[in-house]
């Protein structure tokens, strides 16, 4: 029995260890679904800026520097054009980087996600397996109470009819003192 209840109380302890770290691990999920977020966003001011850099060169008649420089246009007005498409072509660049380093921080969170996700998986079912184990030993518990008590019940009628056995054997050991008693006080 002490064993038993021993048994349901490092079961309670696990479970409220176990329920501890699931909640540990859902705030850890929410912060990486929240990071993921900022991350999609990020991206999508960034695609939209390339987008637009993209636009303004192909679409607004940017040429590219060869094509300027071999146009016969105004030297300094080359050079500006020059240094003006250098810049745009650094700042592409800069977005595709910025770009890349996004996506390879999103990878990384829907790994940590996803490890996160296995984990907590792997809690629960923990948590399953514990109750199931607390419901065993509870019904072991019940059983063994169950026995006890059938067992009190029949040494409480075995006590009862030993008593009426008591009873009956002083009755009949006073009554055959008395004969003997009469007996004695008998003449002769």
């Amino acid at each position: 029995m002490r064993e038993t209840e021993s048994a349901i109380s490092n079961v309670n302890r696990r479970l409220h260890e176990l329920g501890g770290e699931r909640a540990e691990l859902k705030a850890a999920l929410a912060d990486l679904d929240a990071q993921s977020q900022r991350l999609d966003r990020q991206t999508g001011a960034q695609q939209n800026q390339l987008a637009r850099l993209l636009n303004r060169q192909f679409v607004g008649g940017d040429s590219d520097a060869l094509k300027l420089l071999l146009s016969g246009r105004d030297p300094n007005q080359s050079a500006r054009n020059k240094y003006f498409l250098t810049q745009l072509s650094r700042a592409k660049a800069d977005l595709i980087q910025q770009l890349r380093t996004v996506a390879a921080e999103k990878k990384r969170l829907a790994e940590a996600a996803r490890e996160r996700q296995e984990q907590l998986a792997e809690i629960e079912r923990r948590q399953q397996e514990s109750r199931a184990q607390l419901l065993d030993r509870k019904k072991q518990r019940l059983t063994t109470l169950a026995a006890i008590a059938d067992r009190l019940k029949a040494q409480r009628r075995e006590i009862t009819t030993l008593k009426r056995d008591e009873q009956r054997l002083a009755k009949l050991i006073e009554g055959l003192a008395r004969i003997a008693a009469t007996r004695k006080a008998a003449p002769k």
